[in-house]
């Protein structure tokens, strides 16, 4: 004679904590999160569900913390305006909810649990099931300028490489041409298009500090071969030249010429790559 509903379960995603990698971004892309229906009991309103979402937490030991599902970090509705057993949700709109709930730093993996809840009027089932998934929202970087081979072109803008050892960080050994400018993209189209972002110098703070609001274009004082370096965690850039520490330069070492510094100074072929012929045997 109450409200009630039947026990339900979870089909996916399937519980894993290997990475799923998002374009924070895109509204074209989902994830598809779904699961068996669950029937309302006789004379109970029609049951309507929302998937809830918690940061996965560990204890001393590396198990896993209880949620309190009745407070989830944040939580949307299946589609249908709630009716289906089905909510496919946009990357945009996951990394939109983690940003919202402090997880700013887009690369760094966001470790989740995830369950859905079904409703009837005032009773509210749990599936029976709880799964995990990690999200690392993808961010690429590009460098675009008079400085660069492919100029102002957006389209011609050069990708940079993301360095796996600190989430947020990118690098590129690239000619730049001096005299000219350069900036940083999130992809190959100007603002206003949808999610662009451009960055650049910002011209309140001293040299080397990015902003995307109000941004100078960066300038290149000497032609040469950098190792150019963007920091989006920390809001920074690096512009580090061959000419004054060897660091924009590639060098190879070994016993070939003994091991002795200074390694040999290979020619710069393209972007990111490096020219040496060299004699050696076993």
């Amino acid at each position: 004679m109450k409200d009630g509903t039947s026990p339900f379960v979870l089909l996916g995603p399937v519980s894993s904590l290997s990475t799923t990698t998002i374009n924070p971004n895109s509204t074209t892309e989902f994830i598809k999160f779904n699961w068996t229906r669950s029937r309302p009991a006789n004379g109970s309103p029609a049951v309507t569900y929302k998937v809830l979402f918690a940061e996965r937490k560990l204890d001393g030991s590396g198990n896993e913390l209880p949620v309190n599902w009745s407070a989830p970090l944040f939580s949307i509705v299946s589609d249908n305006s709630g009716n289906d057993t089905l909510a496919n949700v946009s990357y945009k709109r996951i990394s939109d909810s983690l940003t919202q709930k402090g997880f700013t730093n887009l690369p760094t993996p966001v470790e989740l649990r995830w369950t859905a809840v079904a409703t009837s009027g005032t009773w509210n089932q749990l599936a029976d099931y709880i799964n995990n998934i990690v999200i690392v929202r993808e961010v690429k970087v590009y460098v675009v300028g008079s400085a660069t081979p492919g100029g102002w072109d957006i389209g011609q803008s050069t990708r940079m490489i993301e360095d796996p050892r600190f989430p947020g960080t990118f690098f590129t050994y690239i000619r730049l041409t001096g005299g000219n400018e350069f900036k940083f993209v999130n992809g190959q189209a100007w603002p206003p298009s949808p999610g662009a972002v451009d960055w650049g110098q910002d011209p309140a703070l001293p040299a080397g500090n990015l902003t995307d609001v109000n941004e100078n274009n960066i300038p290149v004082g000497v032609t040469g071969v950098y190792r150019l370096t963007f920091d989006l965690t920390a809001k920074k850039f690096y512009l580090q030249t061959a000419v004054s520490n060897g660091i924009g330069g590639m060098g190879m070492i070994g016993a070939f010429q003994g091991w002795s510094q200074p390694a040999v100074k290979m020619s710069y072929f393209s972007v990111n790559k490096f020219i040496y012929l060299a004699n050696m045997n076993t």
